[in-house]
């Protein structure tokens, strides 16, 4: 208590908390600028005539990347990968910038439905989005969706919904961060489907090679 005392009377504390502020701005510039640097796009090239094509979505919004799948006769499903505790738990505010990205931590699928069919339907449904179809091979799709829903009902008992995002969110087994992020998870996805993806050091975004 006596050290409490003279850390509040000296006005050590208020000296420290200005000091931490000041340490983690500039540990945010410094991050920033390092993967301005090092980071960067990766480019999606869509596989050449795939056998029985079938429509796939990528979407882009200012949350994440994703895929939309077709999911029988049941409308679209989407996957994305996240940090469990930014997305299931709202842990978002600004300082979890850091552990979130800078150092792995849990990471999490997640997923929601909607029962539009065709790309108009999905984009009224989803406006904010931005959508970019591409076609791939229907058994590699089914294959693939399988794959998740199989990763997702895996964990089933542990799943979280959130209202935000409106998605279902469980634990996805591996860990999240600025080596291993939505659009790693996505890029890996997307090779599985026939697509190429561009390497680069960090993957910042994605986005389709222009025809």
């Amino acid at each position: 208590m006596r050290l409490v005392g003279w850390m509040a009377e000296t006005g050590f504390l208020t000296t420290l908390r200005k000091r931490w502020k000041r340490i983690t701005i500039l540990l945010l510039l410094a991050s920033t600028a390092f993967f301005a640097i090092v980071g960067s796009t990766s480019t999606i090239t869509p596989p050449e005539d795939p056998d029985d094509p079938v429509t796939i979505y990528l979407l882009m919004d200012d949350l994440h990347r994703g895929l939309w799948l077709p999911n029988a006769d049941q409308g679209l499903i989407e996957y994305g990968f996240g940090d469990w505790d930014w997305y299931a738990n709202n842990q978002d505010s600004w300082y979890h910038v850091f552990d979130t990205i800078l150092w792995p931590t849990a990471g999490t699928l997640a997923s929601r439905r909607t029962s539009a069919r065709s790309e108009e339907e999905l984009r009224r449904q989803f406006s904010w989005m931005q959508l970019h179809p591409i076609q791939v091979a229907a058994k590699d799709m089914q294959t693939l969706l399988e794959s998740l829903a199989d990763r997702f009902a895996a964990a089933s008992n542990q799943q979280v919904y959130n209202s935000r995002y409106g998605m279902t969110f469980v634990p996805a087994g591996e860990s999240y961060w600025f080596l291993s992020n939505c659009n790693d998870a996505v890029a890996s996805w997307l090779e599985s489907l026939g697509c190429s993806i561009s390497w680069v050091p960090i993957r910042l975004d994605l986005q389709l090679a222009e025809r």
